[in-house]
């Protein structure tokens, strides 16, 4: 579910070796990836919480079953079997960790915040943040014994709105959203018939009372923030999650 830059393997390749090779071997890489397909930009063992039932294509639900022998995330793992984080009690929602993406490089000289907003706050599994990412200790971030939380960091250039899916939820610093797309997760409700895509994926799971005849409302998420200072808002806007 990525574009991937050629121009960048030698880069990648020098800073990460040969795992690099055992990532592209993935079969959901690049043989799997269809140019003109629209889907969300987004790092390999990055963790997406989305509001809707499903885990987009090209992610895996975060169940904290083993992926065996085959997986790319097992680079993660020194090249053993990865397991993944169970994150499985957010009722309606679903933490879905990236299989098939862009390889977060580490080290100096691998800049690669300037293709996000500044202050979003996005999980790894990588164990590590990218050099332009700041890591996030406050006590009471969820799941910090088994994911790492990153802050990006001012860059001089905004990030746009090309790497997130609808119904997704984001995390930022700050009082308000980070994009035009999202609007904060306070529970609020919103007419079904003029909100019809967001509608479909989350219908009244959150509260409501709308109709199979788009008729009526219905609620986004209520989530409180995790630490001062930080909003959770869902994306109004975005690519349609694929389903697997």
């Amino acid at each position: 579910m990525y574009i991937f830059d050629l121009g960048r393997l030698g880069e990648l390749a020098r800073g990460l070796g040969i795992l690099v090779i055992a990532a592209l071997a993935n079969g959901s890489g690049l043989a799997g990836f269809a140019p003109s397909e629209a889907q969300a930009e987004e790092y390999l063992g990055e963790i997406v919480l989305m509001a809707n039932r499903f885990c987009p294509r090209g992610t895996i639900e975060a169940n904290g079953r083993s992926l065996g022998n085959n997986g790319a995330l097992n680079m993660f793992n020194d090249g053993n079997p990865f397991v993944l984080p169970d994150l499985r009690d957010s009722g309606s929602m679903r933490w879905c960790v990236v299989e098939s993406g862009i390889i977060p490089p580490r080290g100096s000289g691998s800049n690669r915040s300037d293709d996000r907003m500044p202050g979003e706050i996005v999980a790894f599994v990588t164990g590590y943040c990218m050099e332009g990412w700041e890591i996030q200790t406050a006590a009471t971030l969820p799941y910090q014994d088994s994911i790492t939380w990153c802050k990006a960091l001012e860059n001089g250039y905004a990030g746009d709105d090309s790497h997130y899916y609808l119904a997704q939820m984001q995390l930022g610093s700050g009082d308000g959203c980070l994009t035009s797309l999202a609007v904060p997760a306070d529970g609020r409700a919103f007419i079904a018939m003029e909100n019809e895509k967001l509608w479909t994926l989350l219908s009244n799971a959150y509260g409501g009372d709308s109709r199979s005849n788009g008729e009526g409302s219905f609620n986004v998420p209520d989530l409180a923030s995790p630490a001062p200072g930080m909003t959770w808002c869902i994306n109004n806007g975005g690519y349609y999650p694929p389903h697997n």
